[in-house]
């Protein structure tokens, strides 16, 4: 179950990015590996140029440091820590996550504290993140059809 400041959060995540534009497409939960998937994306967007860029939601300490698997599949990637989490883990972001970038949220906008560096994702591992967001957009039709019944 999603937190309240965890929609706050992704809802930010969707203006910031400008997903609400053309030409810009995000999702939310992209399921990554075959089947139901391996890992999960917090959200991801891509662009008419095919860049991808993944983001980590962490709104607590422990979720920060929790073994959980992170996704960076992405050309850039993302943490994006609620305020007090990042005014309590800052020293440990280049350690633990060199070459992610950081968004905090302060409760109204998200800010950029750091630019991602860009990875390198080759043409078929490009192809394997247009298909699970696909995918993972399809949930999306689905919740729509149920609602209307």
């Amino acid at each position: 179950m999603k937190t309240a400041l965890t929609k706050e959060i992704e809802q930010s995540l969707i203006f910031a990015t400008r997903a609400n534009e053309p030409g810009i497409y995000g999702a939310l939960e992209v399921t990554l590996g075959e089947g139901y998937g391996t890992e999960r994306i917090d959200y991801m967007t891509m662009d008419t140029k095919n860049i991808f860029r993944c983001y980590e939601i962490k709104i607590s300490k422990k979720d920060f440091y929790s073994k959980a698997k992170l996704s960076f599949a992405g050309d850039y990637n993302y943490l994006v820590l609620a305020q007090d989490v990042y005014n309590e883990v800052k020293q440990d972001i280049d350690i633990k996550f060199y070459g992610i970038g950081v968004y905090v949220y302060n409760g109204y906008d998200l800010i950029l504290k750091k630019r991602a560096k860009q990875k390198t994702v080759h043409i078929g591992q490009k192809i394997d993140l247009m298909y699970c967001m696909i995918r993972s957009l399809s949930r999306y039709t689905i919740m729509e059809a149920l609602k209307s019944d």
